[in-house]
């Protein structure tokens, strides 16, 4: 029996960047609030902007998928503003399983080491996009 585990790719980036990046797999979950924000306003007849509660829900949603799924084993988040907090929310969200999780930066800087420690690894998606920085 194979021990499964996950990794979340947190990509800290922006979207044009984060779209050519993503080869999408059956295996993998996105998170990009951009598209989810896009869906909802064409799925609306009045073609309204959701409040961010919504957006926030099915951000939830596809974060309850990942966690709860056999199949899914990639997670990429597109995260345009990094912060030690969401890295602790995400965290905690995903505490709750009995399978391994890995995290993992994908990003065109340099984050300070308080950053850094959240990660297994590290990895700069402009320089050289198979250098682990860590």
């Amino acid at each position: 029996m194979r021990i499964i585990s996950k990794n979340v790719f947190i990509v800290n980036t922006d979207r044009e960047t984060f779209e050519n990046f993503l080869v999408r797999k059956k295996n993998t979950e996105i998170i990009n609030h951009h598209d989810i924000n896009q869906k909802l306003i064409n799925n609306d007849s009045s073609k309204s902007t959701p409040n961010p509660e919504i957006i926030e829900f099915y951000i939830l949603k596809k974060i309850n998928i990942f966690k709860s799924s056999k199949k899914l084993e990639f997670l990429f988040f597109l995260v345009e503003d990094l912060s030690k907090d969401f890295i602790l929310n995400l965290k905690s969200l995903l505490s709750d399983t009995n399978t391994q999780i890995y995290y993992h930066l994908l990003t065109p800087n340099n984050q300070d080491e308080d950053i850094k420690s959240f990660f297994d690894s590290i990895q700069c998606l402009e320089n050289d996009k198979n250098r682990d920085t860590r």
